[in-house]
């Protein structure tokens, strides 16, 4: 009959054609039930996979219309959760997540070390990164609303939003312990604690001036504040490279049960306690902080809270800034004495090792790396022998201050005892120049291609760094080592996943 077209399907072909068709409505029902969840990457690559089976199948052109469309529907909408893995074997091995508009909304009147609040600061750092990486590079950014998460959680926001305390607590008491940023959050801090962080969230929401503030304006609540913590840690938690490097909200000085020093939650902490859990390898983990101000908050986690993976961090600052605790103040944290150089102590707590590195003494001559960065850099390399030898892998986490910087202006990185700012002459010897930190980035890029084998993967977590024209030219370096490292031509096929 004319404008009717017939297929002829005989004995098996029938039976593969309604095979397919069977498997198409599994899927459609897999897809339902995978919406109901938080989708991560490793969701989100299997149901891929099946899709692709699919539509490989011989007889899929032969279906009618309404199966193709649901196919493409489905594919269409789990790309857009993760733009950055959509195109097969394309993917990257860095993503630059940033705060989404809505997220740097919510930072508005959180302090920070200078002039600026949290969102400007951050919201100068995230135009500085897009200028910088948006016509070499852009398929590397993402941000924060990007993320896909479970309607609980969305549910969660808005209760707190209606500044209704008693349903956002049974809502967070509602959501089911495996969901993996819960389960994520939990291991390091308590129920107790998430409803403490809602709770001034609310307050903020009730505020006729839209913020709460607590320890002396030390820390800053808005009305936005549990859910950008959330969406933060989200955007992370499911980063589809394994190297995340991350702007947002300094974290380094939260310790398990409060907030501290600008840092209302300790995401390194949180992310070092989620990867041994849920790890499939033995994993070891090496933390360098570069922040000027000492990573006391992740400092008190690790060693309170023993892992039975190895945990080996080294902390470079200045004990004469916040919070001015020197090796003798540590040593009353810990409960054996440190072994102690000059202008560094190690320090031993079950699996956890913590090296202190002060770098109130300075440089003594002129080198291209600074002795401190020089030392992390020996000792990863290190790690990286003992790792292969006892076939584990790293996962390397970079809390980065560059507040430690050379052009750094602000107080909580200069100011000496409380009372004195840091000359021009001492800061030139006890602070980090453009030429450490390029070096520092290139050492460490450097280490990773020649043994990607050995990693599970980096955290760079940007902490302090305050002064506008100072960390705008650190992003600046950083990209370009980004591009010069991993998108230069002769970058291995195999590197890129």
């Amino acid at each position: 009959m004319k404008g009717t077209l017939f297929f002829t399907v005989r004995g098996n072909d029938k039976a593969r054609k309604n095979a397919l068709i069977d498997k198409i409505k599994r899927v459609q029902q897999e897809y339902k039930e995978l919406q109901k969840g938080t989708v991560n990457l490793d969701a989100f690559c299997d149901f891929k996979n099946k899709l692709d089976e699919i539509e490989n199948d011989s007889f899929y052109k032969l279906l009618p219309t309404n199966f193709n469309r649901s196919i493409h529907h489905m594919r269409e909408e789990l790309e857009q959760q993760f733009p950055i893995a959509a195109e097969p074997g394309d993917l990257p091995l860095v993503t630059i997540q940033h705060p989404s508009n809505d997220d740097l909304a919510n930072m508005h009147g959180m302090f920070a070390g200078e002039s600026e609040d949290q969102a400007t600061r951050i919201g100068h750092m995230t135009l500085k990164i897009h200028e910088s990486l948006d016509n070499l590079a852009p398929n590397l950014l993402c941000d924060t609303q990007q993320v896909s998460l479970a309607a609980y959680w969305l549910d969660l926001f808005a209760a707190i939003r209606q500044g209704n305390e008693n349903l956002a607590n049974r809502l967070l008491m509602a959501i089911p312990e495996e969901d993996q940023i819960l389960n994520a959050l939990i291991g390091i801090y308590k129920k107790q604690y998430l409803k403490q962080i809602i709770k001034h969230t609310i307050e903020a929401v009730d505020s006729a001036r839209g913020t709460k503030r607590i320890n002396n304006n030390d820390i800053v609540y808005t009305p936005g504040t549990f859910e950008l913590i959330i969406r933060d840690l989200a955007t992370t938690l499911f980063c589809p490279t394994p190297i995340c490097i991350s702007f947002g909200l300094p974290t380094h000085h939260a310790t398990g049960s409060r907030a501290s020093g600008f840092c209302h939650l300790n995401k390194t902490a949180v992310l070092i306690d989620f990867l041994h859990k849920t790890s499939s390898e033995p994993l070891s983990f090496f933390i360098i902080g570069t922040d000027v101000n000492r990573d006391n908050g992740l400092c008190q986690i690790l060693r309170t809270k023993q892992t039975e993976a190895p945990v080996c961090h080294i902390d470079i600052f200045d004990s004469r800034v916040y919070p001015q605790q020197n090796f003798n103040d540590i040593t009353m944290e810990f409960t054996q004495s440190p072994d102690i150089a000059p202008n560094m102590a190690l320090w031993k707590e079950g699996n956890y090792e913590y090296m202190a590195i002060d770098l109130q003494s300075g440089r003594t001559n002129a080198t291209e790396l600074h002795p401190a960065l020089l030392y992390s850099i020996s000792t990863l390399k290190n790690q990286v022998e003992h790792a292969k030898t006892n076939q584990q892998k790293i996962m390397l986490l970079l809390p980065s201050g560059w507040d430690s910087h050379v052009h750094e202006t602000a107080p909580c990185g200069k100011l000496l005892y409380g009372h004195t700012m840091m000359s021009d002459e001492e800061t030139q010897l006890c602070r980090f120049s453009d030429q450490d930190l390029s070096t520092f980035y290139h050492e460490i890029f450097s280490i990773y291609l020649e043994n990607p084998e050995v990693f599970k993967g980096i955290y760079w977590g940007l902490e302090g760094g305050y002064n506008r024209a100072m960390y705008e030219q650190q992003i600046s370096l950083l990209a370009e080592s980004i591009i010069t490292h991993f998108y230069s031509q002769d970058l291995t096929p195999s590197l890129r996943r």
